[in-house]
């Protein structure tokens, strides 16, 4: 008799007859077709009393072709050795999420009182100012400036909210979206200062105007423009670049992506990122860019604890809250569902998204994505995913779309 001895990195994940299996340490893994007697040995596998291993018959091992490419495979790949059954071989567990802070454990620190544990999964507070050049839209997806408002509520309020965040150890940055020249004070922006790092984004036509104040921005933090390429004659850009700041340009087309050439090639020492965005119009182009491949999930996927993390939380919304114009508090800026504002004290927010919210915690454990035995190896939901309305991967086509109809009638609402 032999024995097959997966590697604790190694994870198996089965869905019917389809199968995957990947190394966490070497981030790569391949696939296969899990019938018959492969079925068996991973089902085994799978089960943890039998420590990641399995008996197999030296004849079956020979005779049954399909078995012995899987089994040469793994061990071809170093995710599997095989030995013969009475050597004297360590075994090991199969890699498994092991979540202690779970509801039930926020539920008894908050009877306990215990809230500054509660409060240290606050991570971000996003304070979105709005601007008369912002987009609703790309606000929706990334760090930008909503359309201002008449109904804006006091920044002091604001203020105070912030400061009550201050019990949380994790506190790593507050960000402030759009130009705060005309809402905070210079001592609005050292009571925030003093809390945690201060990021800000503002547009490039922002800067335009109050350029000769700008400067006075960068003493209370980063300082990142925000340039959205089709709306800016690339003369502009030209004579507006500075290498002493850095920049987010958005994408919105090919031909964005040949004006940005155009920029770096100018400017070489540029301190720059990208990011596309969708615009309304502009799917197939959006797609293109963010789509996941199966090439790319199995030859360079994440480690263990990313596939942890993905089972677990959201990481694009993890320990975020956005502050709106109006005073209106969310744990992710698409989350209309609760009616939370800067009157509220954060530590309860905290609590209700980590008990009962549907951003921090949002995994792929949904229609379509639950039916897919890739789902912890793709990046965890994103807004993307819920404004376009489909999953952005390669099975995109063959899974119905996202079921969102309430978030798309709030956006449509929002947008006018």
């Amino acid at each position: 008799m032999y024995r097959l001895i997966v590697s604790p990195s190694v994870f198996i994940w089965t869905l019917a007859s389809e199968g995957v299996v990947y190394d966490s340490s070497s981030c790569t893994g391949f696939n296969f077709t899990n019938i018959g007697r492969i079925a068996d040995i991973t089902s085994k596998l799978n089960d943890i009393d039998n420590l990641y291993s399995v008996e197999m018959d030296r004849f079956e091992f020979v005779s049954d072709s399909s078995l012995h490419e899987f089994v040469n495979k793994l061990i071809e790949y170093n995710f599997a050795r095989i030995i013969e059954d009475d050597e004297n071989e360590p075994l090991s567990l199969k890699p498994i999420l092991k979540i202690q802070d779970d509801r039930d454990y926020f539920i008894w620190l908050n009877r306990q009182k215990a809230d500054g544990e509660v409060m240290n999964n606050l991570h971000n507070i996003i304070i979105n100012l709005g601007s008369k050049h912002g987009s609703d839209l790309l606000a929706y997806q990334t760090l930008y400036p909503i359309v201002s408002r008449s109904a804006e509520i006091r920044m002091d309020l604001i203020v105070r909210f912030i400061e009550r965040a201050r019990s949380s150890q994790y506190l790593s940055e507050i960000s402030i979206i759009g130009c705060p020249l005309d809402k905070l004070t210079f001592n609005d922006l050292d009571r925030i200062k003093n809390i945690a790092p201060v990021t800000l984004y503002v547009p490039l036509e922002d800067i335009f105007h109050n350029s000769n104040d700008i400067r006075d921005l960068c003493q209370y933090g980063k300082l990142t423009v925000l340039v959205r390429l089709n709306t800016v004659p690339i003369d502009i850009l030209y004579n507006n670049i500075s290498t002493a700041l850095e920049y987010s340009f958005f994408v919105e087309t090919e031909d964005d992506l040949t004006k940005l050439e155009k920029i770096v090639l100018m400017h070489s020492d540029l301190d720059y990122n990208i990011v596309p965005v969708y615009n309304g119009m502009n799917s197939s182009f959006i797609t293109s860019v963010l789509s996941i491949t199966e090439d790319e999930l199995l030859s360079n996927g994440p480690n263990k604890q990313e596939i942890f993390i993905h089972q677990s939380i959201n990481l694009f919304n993890f320990g975020k809250l956005y502050i709106l114009p109006d005073g209106g508090v969310r744990t992710n800026i698409l989350d209309f569902s609760n009616k939370f504002t800067v009157s509220n004290f954060p530590k309860e927010i905290v609590f209700h998204e980590l008990i009962s919210g549907n951003s921090w915690l949002k995994t792929r454990d949904f229609t379509p994505c639950q039916q897919c035995i890739y789902r912890y190896l793709c990046p965890s939901p994103s807004n993307y995913e819920t404004i376009i309305g489909q999953i952005l991967c390669f099975k995109s086509s063959t899974f119905s779309s996202i079921n969102n109809t309430h978030n798309q009638n709030q956006i449509s609402n929002e947008k006018h």
